[in-house]
């Protein structure tokens, strides 16, 4: 509106000509971040091995803010008595288990198995305490997609937004573990 007002006032008039400028800059800069916006909130289509991941563990997300996750994550296939975390012991990952059983011990007794699509290790990654727990692999086989902590930390710096997404993410895994043990 001031643009417009500095084009019909003229800009001979004393102080237009800083005005339509701020007006201009401010113009386009506005414009570049509601093209920002647009484009980082479009749907785009995912492979279908990482589609199902999505809708199943990250669906809070926008497609982009999974991808992004997922560009940081590792992939491991451990088999039978692998451990992926040891009670009492730091925790380096934040692991996801994609296929294959795991037994969680606690006090060198089974409190219970899981499956495809738990977090392993969410509650030393957000705690920043030692495994409440070992975690053993049952089957002949588990797939897990990893993260390292100390590049989640660093999201939570660069990204809050994501960072936030992630946590929500583990909040609605664990209400599914509480769920599974009842």
């Amino acid at each position: 509106m001031n643009m417009i007002g500095g084009f019909l006032v003229g800009f001979q008039e004393p102080g237009m000509t800083p005005l339509i400028c701020f007006s201009a800059i401010s113009f386009l800069i506005n414009g570049f971040q509601t093209i920002k916006l647009v484009l980082n909130k479009r749907a785009i289509s995912l492979p279908d091995d990482m589609k199902e991941l999505y809708l199943t563990n990250f669906k809070m997300m926008t497609t982009q803010a999974f991808l992004k996750f997922y560009k940081m994550s590792f992939s491991e296939t451990l088999k039978k008595n692998d451990q992926l975390t040891i009670q009492n012991q730091p925790v380096e990952n934040l692991m996801l288990i994609k296929s294959g059983h795991v037994k969680v011990i606690k006090d060198e007794q089974c409190v219970t198995t899981m499956g495809a699509n738990f977090f392993i290790g969410e509650m030393s990654f957000l705690s920043g305490e030692l495994a409440t727990a070992t975690v053993v692999v049952e089957s002949d086989q588990v797939e897990i997609i990893g993260w390292k902590k100390n590049k989640l930390h660093q999201l939570k710096k660069d990204d809050f937004d994501l960072f936030d997404e992630l946590e929500t993410a583990i909040a609605n895994n664990l209400i599914k573990k509480i769920q599974h043990n009842l």
